[in-house]
């Protein structure tokens, strides 16, 4: 039942860390924008010390690059929730939370 399904591994492969989704988020929410505190446009970058957060450069403010996302405040590895969401995606009624829980 499971046998075209990308297992976790292969997948994880071919996306990358969680620090590469990061990027990708970053660079498709973030980049272009305002910052929250100081409303300057395109100051800011992702911070060097602290991988999930941003930094704008105007005002040293810094917030999270999940912040507004449904992965904000999460404690799971971005590539885990990445493969979840790949898996119910592409094969709603092969997919089992138990399955899941074992992949």
């Amino acid at each position: 039942m499971y046998e075209d399904i990308v297992d976790y591994d292969d997948f994880s492969e071919r996306v990358g860390s969680e620090n590469d989704i990061l990027d990708l988020i970053y660079n498709e929410i973030w980049k272009r924008t305002y910052c929250p505190k100081c409303e300057r446009f395109n100051t800011h970058s992702r911070s060097k010390y602290a991988s999930k957060n941003i930094l704008c450069h105007h005002c040293s403010i810094q917030w999270s690059i999940l912040q507004e996302t449904i992965f904000f405040k999460t404690r799971i590895d971005l590539v885990k929730w990445s493969y979840v969401i790949y898996a119910i995606s592409f094969y709603p009624r092969k997919v089992s939370v138990k399955w899941l829980m074992t992949d």
